[in-house]
């Protein structure tokens, strides 16, 4: 039976309007509520709601058409997330398992165990608010067409996604309120030359297989104009490697890792608040959204970071 998906229009336009809830969106209100209290996590949001309601981050990656909603996270989001070691739905604070193959030795039935420091889990992920944006004009608020429900669902679940890849390749400071970037503690190598690129792919490719470039659009037109003679980016690869070209990657920056290596915990509840009053004037209404995230990359070692500098 095909699950009925939450309409986000309704909810927004009855929050702008001050109207009650549905009996079924306040059920889901409620319990949402009573989640982000187990999960101990403080806030007050208008509507508070499940991931699940509006996506389903579960293959295949594609957007289903306007009558099933399967699916509505689209572009570079959903090639990374694909990727990565997605956790969903957590309750407490999650610690992933992890041992390289350096800190594993061949030894003798009573030989003494490797006297090694070896990294055996991530960092405890835990639960980081995750706030963004969207605007909506009421004109187009006001329309009841299921298509409308669908383009306000993958608003919200991409404006979220994005920002959160917008973090994770970024060299972003560590506080309180959200985990440092990949790059964050990392001096980039400067890249100049087609050698500079071949060091970082060997740095990596000596320790795993299946290694991925991450490109900003600026990294980009810099490999562009360095391959003149014979075009470094062709068919989604570099150097014989898949290549994702995303402005979600800080600009100036090329970073290769294993992205299974790279861990992201979700804790499933979202909350929603409407602010019906800054744009009126403009005939908008705009819409804060909050989720809760945490990431890690399994061993610090595990990416080559470099950066092209501005001319």
């Amino acid at each position: 039976m095909e699950t009925k998906k939450l309409n986000m229009v309704d909810v927004i336009n009855r929050i702008t309007a001050k109207q009650n809830l549905t009996i079924e969106e306040k059920n889901i209100n409620d319990k949402c509520s009573k989640q982000l209290k187990e999960k101990g996590i403080s806030h007050n949001g208008q509507f508070n709601f499940e991931m699940r309601n509006i996506i389903k981050v579960a293959e295949p990656y594609f957007v289903g058409n306007k009558k099933t909603e399967t699916f509505v996270l689209k572009n570079d989001a959903a090639e990374l997330i694909q990727k990565v070691n997605y956790f969903e739905n957590n309750v407490n604070d999650l610690n992933v398992p992890y041992v390289s193959s350096a800190n594993v030795a061949w030894g003798g039935e009573v030989a003494k165990v490797l006297d090694s420091n070896p990294q055996l889990e991530s960092k405890k992920l835990k639960p980081h608010r995750l706030s963004t944006y969207v605007d909506y004009s009421k004109a187009f608020l006001n329309c009841t067409d299921d298509e409308v429900s669908q383009k306000v669902n993958e608003s919200i679940v991409n404006a979220i996604y994005n920002k959160l890849f917008q973090t994770i390749f970024s060299d972003v400071e560590e506080s309180d309120a959200h985990p440092k970037g990949l790059f964050n503690g990392i001096t980039p190598s400067t890249i100049t030359t087609t050698e500079d690129l071949t060091n970082m792919q060997y740095a990596i490719d000596k320790k795993h297989n299946g290694n991925v470039w991450v490109i900003s659009p600026q990294a980009k037109q810099k490999l562009l104009k360095m391959g003149t003679n014979y075009p470094l980016l062709q068919n989604n690869e570099l150097l014989n490697n898949p290549a994702i070209c995303t402005n979600l990657c800080d600009d100036g920056y090329i970073c290769y890792l294993p992205l299974d290596l790279l861990v992201i915990a979700q804790w499933g509840v979202m909350s929603l608040n409407v602010d019906n009053y800054s744009l009126a004037t403009s005939g908008k209404v705009r819409v804060y959204i909050d989720a809760w995230f945490d990431f890690d990359l399994l061993g610090n070692e595990n990416i080559a970071v470099g950066h092209f500098g501005t001319e």
